[in-house]
């Protein structure tokens, strides 16, 4: 293994440990000032109707993803929507145990013909970035949205706020250009040799026209909205009372700094509950319960699709 790989490696295990570690503390915090976690409270309390709906949220979320994929892909291959569905499940399985869920650009196209493999994971990469963009335009207006609120003087200066919105507009702008401009992808072929073997697999995304992106970013949109108000639900099934312009910022920028670290397979559950814990953390005290939610939020979009992911690509390879 090379050194930067070996690095790299190392930065995602600390990372890993300190959120967990992080985790750990507020707890042993809270028990220490409170005496006791209450689960048995919150879980008795609970409405088992919002539950429901969070489940059910979970099959709309992909369902839109698999929509977005048949867009995504039928530019070179014509899937329908069972196939499309399928196709999304598989890519959660490989992705769920590689860096930042990069394998589900190789477990999608595993639905796709042979030979459109690698046009599959280029189309993966197109899709990722209309979700990233989503991301990190509504995160950054999170976060100038808590800057403008917060009382720490340093924030509240005004050139400070204009510094901080400049750059969120320029980051933002970028991911922006490059979404609205794929063709730009397949101008790096006259330059980076190793690609020149995959031209006529990147050709495709020339074809993609201004209105067929706009609505894949809708749909990536979509699938935002549904997030947010999973974990907005959640919360307050677990006793989380925090209003509506407060879960914007805090679950906004809990989504925002997630995409920007480095996570591996044990870790992301660690770095998802610890900047749970931090954003959500900054207005309301119930770490345990903001921990909780965070957990039935993962197993609900990650590991529930995954396991039959899994499922799926066995039976395929079975018959």
């Amino acid at each position: 293994m090379s050194l930067k790989k070996t690095t790299f490696l190392i930065l995602k295990i600390l990372i890993a440990l300190f959120a967990y570690l992080y985790i750990a503390w507020k707890l042993v915090d809270y028990k220490s000032s409170t005496g006791s976690f209450n689960w048995g409270e919150h879980l008795k309390t609970k409405e088992f109707i919002l539950l429901v709906l969070v489940f059910l949220l979970m099959f709309l979320n992909w369902s839109i993803e698999a929509l977005k994929w048949q867009k995504l892909v039928k530019g070179f291959t014509k899937i329908d929507f069972v196939h499309s569905f399928k196709a999304v499940l598989a890519g959660i399985s490989t992705g769920i145990f590689t860096p930042n869920r990069i394998g589900e650009f190789a477990g999608r196209p595993y639905f796709t013909n042979k030979e459109k493999i690698t046009s599959g994971v280029f189309a993966g990469f197109a899709g990722s970035l209309s979700q990233s963009l989503v991301t990190i335009f509504l995160g950054i207006l999170a976060l100038n949205f808590y800057l403008i609120s917060s009382q720490n003087h340093f924030f509240t200066d005004l050139k400070y706020l204009l510094a901080v919105l400049i750059f969120s507009l320029i980051i933002a702008g970028l991911f922006a250009y490059l979404f609205f401009h794929l063709e730009v992808f397949t101008t790096l072929i006259k330059y980076l040799s190793f690609l020149k073997k995959y031209e006529d697999n990147l050709l495709f995304l020339n074809n993609y026209s201004k209105k067929e992106l706009f609505i894949i970013l809708s749909l990536s949109f979509f699938r935002y909205l549904i997030f947010f108000n999973q974990f907005y639900i959640l919360l307050h099934i677990f006793g989380v009372n925090i209003c509506l312009y407060e879960a914007f910022i805090a679950i906004s920028l809990v989504y925002l700094f997630l995409f920007s670290i480095p996570t591996i397979a044990f870790s992301e559950l660690g770095i998802r509950g610890s900047l749970s814990v931090f954003f959500i953390g900054i207005y309301s005290a119930d770490y345990p319960e903001i921990i909780m939610a965070s957990i039935v939020l993962w197993i609900l979009n990650l590991a529930v699709p995954a396991t039959a992911g899994t499922i799926i690509i066995l039976f395929k390879r079975y018959k």
